[in-house]
Order: structure tokens, then sequence, then C-alpha cells
């Protein structure tokens, strides 16, 4: 006897998972036929030893492919369930193949994809699960994965442009960093030692760096182990609170007011809240029910938080416009211009407009960091070592008064 797994909806559609213990797979949908079930997979249980693992995202490369894929399925109108069915058997990623079968068996037992997308928060994102479930409340699906695929398809880009220009200034902080370390350990205390015996006091700036290499021979091991638990803290608590599905108020608003990176951050969240309030305007969904979707796939609490309220000011009778323009989070040329569009019945088109203009700001301010972050590693590279060589040689200069007492 084999143990096989199965799933099945009965006559009324509700879905029926179990376990059976029988002579072949042939025997359980025997069974299952004659007790009124239709059954849609039966499958050999097989007890595979599971190693924990953090459960991250997908790369972005895997995502792409994913979107890709599913753009092309959602265009050519194929039925989803058998169609991710195959997708899955054609995937070399063992981590994206267990998700399309996990997908495939939640839309077999007639969940959504959305509901689907949901079981696995740990792998797609409550913004991109958010954009899914608004595109299948407007079927629009076609149009959701076409943004979803431009997205990753810029993500993937940015990554590898990312990497060819930051290659040098990386490498060149590695270097930096174990060529500090040495000089700290090896070479400065030799120094010390000569000019101390001599005698005199040393200047302010050499004294820090003696002391600072003193510190760093004494306790190199707890210095590299406190470093490390540090930035793995700051890396899963930061990784944590971009997975929570109601990530803090307080830390999206320090998000929006980090210089420039909030700039960019602030315009991408609007763009995605109009690509998204668009797409549902088009498909004629409710406006009450189009913000909310809308702020909540802005992935920004600030500006989900200024949705509701302007959502709040819709349902009490006030236009479009007028409820952007009183959640006082909305820049006023924006909220002009979706006023003036929707006197003239044109505020899908408006929303568009807005959408491309900030991703090309964005597109600007992502290639003027880039650009900017080499030169800026090399000039504070280049400023620690001259500090560090000031400070060794300025004892030099009072060496000649020292030795003369």
């Amino acid at each position: 006897m084999t143990l096989f797994k199965y799933r099945a909806v009965d006559a009324e559609g509700n879905a029926a998972t179990g376990e059976m213990d029988e002579e072949s797979a042939r025997r359980v949908i025997t069974i299952l036929e004659e007790r009124g079930l239709t059954v849609n997979s039966v499958e050999e249980a097989v007890a595979k030893p599971r190693i924990p693992r953090l459960r991250t995202r997908l790369r972005i490369e895997d995502l792409e492919q994913f979107n890709s894929q599913m753009l092309t399925i959602t265009r050519a109108g194929l039925p989803l369930a058998p169609a991710i069915a195959a997708l899955g058997k054609d995937l070399r990623n063992p981590r994206l193949q267990k998700v399309l079968q996990d997908i495939h068996g939640e839309l077999e037992a007639g969940g959504s994809l959305a509901d689907a997308l949901d079981k696995h928060p740990g792998v797609f994102s409550p913004v991109y699960r958010t954009l899914v479930r608004a595109g299948e409340q407007a079927g629009n699906l076609p149009g959701v994965f076409d943004c979803l695929c431009g997205y990753s398809k810029d993500m993937v880009d940015l990554k590898n442009e990312a990497q060819v220009v930051l290659a040098y200034p990386a490498m060149l902080v590695v270097a930096a960093f174990g060529l500090l370390l040495f000089m700290l350990t090896k070479i400065v205390p030799v120094y010390a030692d000569i000019f101390n015996d001599f005698g005199g006091s040393l200047p302010a700036p050499t004294q820090f760096v003696a002391d600072l290499s003193r510190f760093t021979a004494s306790y190199l091991p707890l210095i590299g182990g406190a470093s490390i638990l540090l930035v793995a803290f700051f890396v899963v608590l930061f990784q944590a609170l971009l997975k929570h599905e109601s990530r803090g108020y307080a830390f999206d608003w320090v998000r929006l007011h980090l210089s420039v990176f909030g700039r960019v951050y602030a315009a991408a969240s609007l763009a995605r809240f109009c690509r998204t309030l668009s797409m549902l305007v088009e498909a004629r969904v409710p406006m009450i029910e189009s913000l909310e979707l809308a702020g909540a796939a802005s992935g920004n609490a600030v500006l989900r938080h200024a949705a509701s309220e302007a959502q709040a000011y819709v349902a009490s009778g006030h236009t479009l416009a007028e409820g952007l323009t009183l959640s006082e989070y909305f820049p006023n040329s924006f909220c002009w211009l979706v006023g003036t569009s929707e006197q003239r019945g044109e505020i899908g088109l408006a929303l568009n407009v807005l959408e491309k203009d900030n991703e090309r700001f964005i597109g600007r301010m992502r290639k003027w960091i880039l650009l900017m972050a080499g030169p800026v590693i090399v000039v504070l590279v280049g400023l620690l070592f001259g500090f560090l060589i000031v400070s060794l040689y300025l004892p030099i200069f009072s060496l000649g008064d020292v030795i003369s007492l």
C-alpha cells in the first residue's frame, strides 16, 4: 500500500483535500469519484526531510521571468490553472517551481489568483499581491502583468547597471578596509612606540589614531563579532519591516524625508498609486474601492493613510480632486491636473500622464545616484587615508625639538 495525497472538489464547489492508503493512484481516483468528488490531482506522498531555512523572496530575475510568462498567459486568454501547471514543469528554479505547484492547487480548488498569491507572503510582496487583486477585480490581469513585467525588467536593468557602476568602488572599499585594519594593528603601534621612546606628548590627531589602534588590536575579535551581529540585526529588521503587511507609518514617514532617496521613494509610490487607480477607474470600479486598493498598492503607509482620508471625503460627496487636496499629501499640481481631467471625464488619461512623469523622474534620479556613488566613495576613502597619513607624520615635525631637549 502507498500513501497518496489528493485534491478534489465536491458537487457544491467546496475544496476537499486529504490522504489515502491504496494500491495505486487510479484506485484513489475511483474511490473519490464514487463519493461524488471531482478529482483535480493525486500524487504520491513522499516524506522528504526538510532543512529549516529563511523564507526570502524570489530573486528579481526569477520574478521577471514569472511576470513575463504570466503576461503571455493572460494576454492569450489561457486558463490559468493548467497554464501555470505547464509553466512550473519547465522551470529550473525549484523554489519557484514549488510556488507554482501551490498556486496551481489553489486555482484548481476554486480560489482566485490573488488568494493563491496570499498563501506566499514571503515570496510576493504586499504591493505585488494587491496589484494582482486589483487587476482581478477590474478584469484586467494582462494590464497588471504588463505593468509588473515592465517594473521587474527595469529593476533587473537597474541591478545590472548598479553592479557595473559600483564594482570598482566596492572593491576599493573592501581593499581600503583591509589596509586600514592592517595599519591600525601593525603599522601604527610601531610608530607610536618610536614616538613614545623620544618622550614628549603626541599631537591630538596622532594620539587619537594611537588610541584607536590599541583599542582595535586589543578587541579585534569582539569588534568583528559585534559588527557582524549589528549588520545582521539591521538587515533582518529592515526585511521584516518591508514584509510586514502594516509596517509602521513612522517608518515610511522617515523614508519620505531622506533627502534624495525620500524623493525617489515618494515618486515610486505615487507612480504605483496612479497606475493602479487609472486601471481601476477605466474598469468602472467604484471610486471608493479604487482609492482603497490604489493606496494599498502604493507600498507607502503615509500615502495609504492619505488615500483613506480622500476615500472618506469622496464618500461624503466631494470630488476626487477635492478629496486628494483635503488629505494634504498630494502636490497641488497633481490635484489640479486630476481636478481638470475629472471635469472633462478624462481622469484615467491624466493618471497615466502623472505615472509616466513620476517614472521619468525616478529614472533620472537613479542614474544620478549611481553615477555619484562611485566618486563619493572614492573621495571618502581618500579623506580617511589622508587623515591617517597626516596623523602619522605630524610628530615628525616636532621630533627635532624633542631630541634637542
